[in-house]
Protein backbone atom coordinates (compact mmCIF):
# COMPACT_ATOMS: atom_id res chain seq x y z
CA UNK A 1 0.00 0.00 0.00
CA UNK A 2 1.09 3.51 -0.37
CA UNK A 3 0.97 6.20 2.12
CA UNK A 4 -2.12 7.71 0.69
CA UNK A 5 -3.72 4.59 1.02
CA UNK A 6 -3.11 4.12 4.55
CA UNK A 7 -3.81 7.47 5.89
CA UNK A 8 -6.95 6.63 3.74
CA UNK A 9 -7.66 4.01 5.58
CA UNK A 10 -6.60 5.50 8.64
CA UNK A 11 -9.63 8.59 8.18
CA UNK A 12 -12.11 5.97 7.20
CA UNK A 13 -11.36 4.11 9.94
CA UNK A 14 -11.18 6.81 12.50
CA UNK A 15 -14.47 8.37 11.23
CA UNK A 16 -16.01 4.85 11.35
CA UNK A 17 -15.13 4.45 14.91
CA UNK A 18 -16.46 8.13 15.63
CA UNK A 19 -19.41 7.57 14.25
CA UNK A 20 -20.28 4.73 16.20
CA UNK A 21 -18.86 6.80 19.84
CA UNK A 22 -21.45 9.58 18.96
CA UNK A 23 -24.07 8.14 17.39
CA UNK A 24 -24.44 4.06 18.05
CA UNK A 25 -22.36 3.62 21.56
CA UNK A 26 -23.95 0.44 21.96
CA UNK A 27 -22.38 -1.53 18.83
CA UNK A 28 -19.30 -2.44 19.47
CA UNK A 29 -18.29 -3.17 16.23
CA UNK A 30 -17.73 0.56 14.98
CA UNK A 31 -14.94 0.33 18.24
CA UNK A 32 -13.34 -2.34 16.79
CA UNK A 33 -12.84 -1.00 13.44
CA UNK A 34 -11.82 1.90 15.01
CA UNK A 35 -8.82 0.61 16.89
CA UNK A 36 -6.84 0.23 13.09
CA UNK A 37 -6.76 4.32 13.11
CA UNK A 38 -4.28 5.27 15.45
CA UNK A 39 -1.50 3.15 14.94
CA UNK A 40 -1.46 3.81 11.17
CA UNK A 41 -0.87 7.28 12.35
CA UNK A 42 1.61 6.79 14.87
CA UNK A 43 3.64 5.07 12.21
CA UNK A 44 3.43 8.11 9.82
CA UNK A 45 4.37 9.88 13.10
CA UNK A 46 7.43 8.18 13.20
CA UNK A 47 8.21 7.48 9.06
CA UNK A 48 7.57 11.58 8.64
CA UNK A 49 10.16 12.30 11.58
CA UNK A 50 12.33 10.08 9.39
CA UNK A 51 11.92 11.47 6.62
CA UNK A 52 11.31 15.16 7.16
CA UNK A 53 13.84 17.82 6.53
CA UNK A 54 12.78 20.13 9.12
CA UNK A 55 11.59 18.56 12.41
CA UNK A 56 10.45 21.77 13.52
CA UNK A 57 8.21 22.70 11.38
CA UNK A 58 6.46 19.34 11.40
CA UNK A 59 6.07 20.00 15.07
CA UNK A 60 4.62 22.89 14.38
CA UNK A 61 2.22 21.91 12.23
CA UNK A 62 0.90 19.28 14.24
CA UNK A 63 0.67 21.93 17.40
CA UNK A 64 -1.51 24.34 15.07
CA UNK A 65 -3.87 20.97 13.85
CA UNK A 66 -4.17 19.97 17.74
CA UNK A 67 -4.52 23.49 18.74
CA UNK A 68 -7.69 24.33 15.88
CA UNK A 69 -8.72 20.79 17.09
CA UNK A 70 -9.74 21.01 20.14
CA UNK A 71 -12.77 22.64 21.10
CA UNK A 72 -14.37 20.66 18.18
CA UNK A 73 -13.03 17.58 20.08
CA UNK A 74 -14.56 18.93 23.32
CA UNK A 75 -17.89 19.91 21.80
CA UNK A 76 -18.36 16.69 19.67
CA UNK A 77 -17.19 14.10 22.53
CA UNK A 78 -19.40 15.81 25.02
CA UNK A 79 -22.45 14.89 22.76
CA UNK A 80 -20.93 11.37 23.32
CA UNK A 81 -20.02 11.03 26.65
CA UNK A 82 -21.62 13.79 28.93
CA UNK A 83 -21.00 17.58 29.55
CA UNK A 84 -17.77 16.04 31.89
CA UNK A 85 -15.78 15.21 29.61
CA UNK A 86 -12.43 16.39 29.35
CA UNK A 87 -8.89 15.64 27.02
CA UNK A 88 -6.69 16.77 24.88
CA UNK A 89 -7.33 15.70 21.45
CA UNK A 90 -5.28 12.85 19.71
CA UNK A 91 -3.03 15.41 17.64
CA UNK A 92 -1.68 16.52 21.37
CA UNK A 93 -0.82 12.57 22.25
CA UNK A 94 0.91 12.27 18.37
CA UNK A 95 3.08 15.78 18.96
CA UNK A 96 4.30 13.94 22.17
CA UNK A 97 5.56 11.30 20.64
CA UNK A 98 7.35 13.11 18.19
CA UNK A 99 8.80 15.18 20.44
CA UNK A 100 9.74 12.36 22.70
CA UNK A 101 11.45 10.14 19.23
CA UNK A 102 13.29 13.76 18.80
CA UNK A 103 14.99 14.10 21.95
CA UNK A 104 15.79 10.45 21.67
CA UNK A 105 17.41 10.51 18.84
CA UNK A 106 19.43 13.78 19.36
CA UNK A 107 20.28 12.52 22.36
CA UNK A 108 24.14 10.86 23.48
CA UNK A 109 22.84 10.06 27.10
CA UNK A 110 22.54 6.55 28.12
CA UNK A 111 19.43 6.97 29.72
CA UNK A 112 17.79 8.78 26.93
CA UNK A 113 14.78 6.45 27.03
CA UNK A 114 13.76 8.34 30.02
CA UNK A 115 12.55 10.65 27.23
CA UNK A 116 9.98 8.38 26.17
CA UNK A 117 8.63 7.83 29.78
CA UNK A 118 8.33 11.50 30.74
CA UNK A 119 6.28 11.80 27.52
CA UNK A 120 3.96 9.19 27.81
CA UNK A 121 3.34 9.93 31.24
CA UNK A 122 2.67 13.37 30.74
CA UNK A 123 0.06 12.24 28.26
CA UNK A 124 -1.50 10.18 31.03
CA UNK A 125 -1.49 12.92 33.15
CA UNK A 126 -3.10 15.79 30.68
CA UNK A 127 -5.22 12.95 29.95
CA UNK A 128 -4.70 12.96 26.06
CA UNK A 129 -6.41 10.99 23.74
CA UNK A 130 -3.94 8.24 23.50
CA UNK A 131 -2.29 8.85 26.05
CA UNK A 132 0.75 6.16 27.17
CA UNK A 133 0.31 4.21 24.41
CA UNK A 134 0.28 6.94 21.92
CA UNK A 135 3.47 7.86 22.79
CA UNK A 136 5.11 4.27 23.31
CA UNK A 137 3.80 2.91 19.55
CA UNK A 138 5.50 5.94 17.89
CA UNK A 139 8.60 5.67 19.70
CA UNK A 140 8.19 1.56 18.60
CA UNK A 141 7.40 2.22 15.14
CA UNK A 142 10.51 4.83 14.50
CA UNK A 143 12.92 2.17 17.08
CA UNK A 144 12.11 -0.73 14.84
CA UNK A 145 10.91 0.36 11.65
CA UNK A 146 13.46 -1.81 10.11
CA UNK A 147 12.22 -5.10 12.23
CA UNK A 148 8.91 -6.08 11.67
CA UNK A 149 8.91 -9.16 14.50
CA UNK A 150 10.48 -6.81 17.24
CA UNK A 151 7.87 -4.07 16.50
CA UNK A 152 5.21 -6.54 16.33
CA UNK A 153 6.71 -8.06 19.84
CA UNK A 154 6.92 -4.72 21.19
CA UNK A 155 3.47 -3.70 20.24
CA UNK A 156 1.94 -7.08 21.38
CA UNK A 157 3.83 -6.55 24.96
CA UNK A 158 2.49 -2.46 25.08
CA UNK A 159 -0.95 -3.48 25.10
CA UNK A 160 -0.57 -6.36 27.60
CA UNK A 161 1.33 -3.87 30.34
CA UNK A 162 -1.48 -1.27 29.48
CA UNK A 163 -4.24 -3.58 30.09
CA UNK A 164 -2.71 -4.54 33.31
CA UNK A 165 -2.10 -0.53 34.13
CA UNK A 166 -5.92 0.25 33.51
CA UNK A 167 -6.83 -2.58 35.99
CA UNK A 168 -4.21 -1.52 38.21
CA UNK A 169 -5.40 2.31 37.98
CA UNK A 170 -8.85 1.63 38.79
CA UNK A 171 -8.10 -0.79 42.04
CA UNK A 172 -6.21 2.26 43.26
CA UNK A 173 -8.77 4.80 42.85
CA UNK A 174 -11.00 2.09 44.91
CA UNK A 175 -12.37 -0.43 42.52
CA UNK A 176 -11.30 -3.86 43.53
CA UNK A 177 -10.05 -6.06 40.67
CA UNK A 178 -12.71 -8.88 41.27
CA UNK A 179 -15.21 -6.10 39.91
CA UNK A 180 -13.92 -6.47 36.44
CA UNK A 181 -15.41 -10.15 36.41
CA UNK A 182 -19.05 -9.14 38.13
CA UNK A 183 -21.94 -8.54 35.12
CA UNK A 184 -21.45 -4.71 36.66
CA UNK A 185 -17.94 -4.54 35.73
CA UNK A 186 -17.73 -6.90 32.61
CA UNK A 187 -18.52 -3.57 30.31
CA UNK A 188 -15.18 -1.91 31.27
CA UNK A 189 -13.08 -5.42 30.94
CA UNK A 190 -14.28 -6.00 27.11
CA UNK A 191 -13.67 -2.13 26.34
CA UNK A 192 -9.83 -2.62 27.89
CA UNK A 193 -9.50 -6.12 25.55
CA UNK A 194 -11.25 -4.24 22.55
CA UNK A 195 -8.25 -2.11 22.58
CA UNK A 196 -6.27 -5.45 21.22
CA UNK A 197 -7.72 -5.39 17.86
CA UNK A 198 -5.57 -2.17 16.97
CA UNK A 199 -2.64 -4.97 16.72
CA UNK A 200 -4.41 -5.41 13.16
CA UNK A 201 -3.40 -1.98 11.90
CA UNK A 202 0.09 -4.04 11.76
CA UNK A 203 -1.63 -6.11 8.53
CA UNK A 204 -1.88 -3.47 6.60
CA UNK A 205 1.23 -1.06 7.64
CA UNK A 206 3.41 -4.56 6.98
CA UNK A 207 2.38 -3.83 2.96
CA UNK A 208 3.58 0.12 2.96
CA UNK A 209 5.78 0.30 0.06
CA UNK A 210 7.30 3.80 0.99
CA UNK A 211 5.38 5.38 -1.87
CA UNK A 212 3.43 8.59 -1.26
CA UNK A 213 1.01 7.78 -4.02
CA UNK A 214 -1.37 10.97 -3.92
CA UNK A 215 0.17 14.05 -2.52
CA UNK A 216 -2.92 15.48 -0.57
CA UNK A 217 -0.73 15.99 2.39
CA UNK A 218 -2.79 19.05 3.69
CA UNK A 219 -6.16 16.95 3.42
CA UNK A 220 -5.30 14.59 6.05
CA UNK A 221 -4.64 17.90 8.45
CA UNK A 222 -7.39 19.80 7.39
CA UNK A 223 -9.96 16.44 7.71
CA UNK A 224 -9.92 16.03 11.63
CA UNK A 225 -10.99 19.40 13.23
CA UNK A 226 -13.43 19.28 9.98
CA UNK A 227 -14.63 15.84 10.61
CA UNK A 228 -15.15 16.60 14.42
CA UNK A 229 -17.41 20.03 13.59
CA UNK A 230 -19.51 18.13 10.80
CA UNK A 231 -20.19 15.34 13.63
CA UNK A 232 -21.12 18.06 16.00
CA UNK A 233 -23.37 20.07 13.88
CA UNK A 234 -25.13 16.49 12.93
CA UNK A 235 -25.63 15.61 16.07
CA UNK A 236 -26.64 19.16 17.22
CA UNK A 237 -29.53 19.09 14.60
CA UNK A 238 -30.55 15.74 15.73
CA UNK A 239 -30.74 17.06 19.35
Amino acid sequence: MTGFQLKLLAIITMLIDHIGAIFFPQYGIFKIIGRLAFPIFAFFIAQGYLRTRNVKKYMLRLFIIALISQIPFLYTFREAFGEGFSALNTIFNLLMGLIAIYLYDKSNWKGRQLFIWIFAILSFLLKMDGDITGVFMVYFFYKYHDDFKKLTGRMVILYILYSVFVILYFASMGMPIKMFFTPEGKYMLIQILVQFFALLALIPIKTYNGQKGYNLKYLFYIFYPAHLIILYLIKYLIK
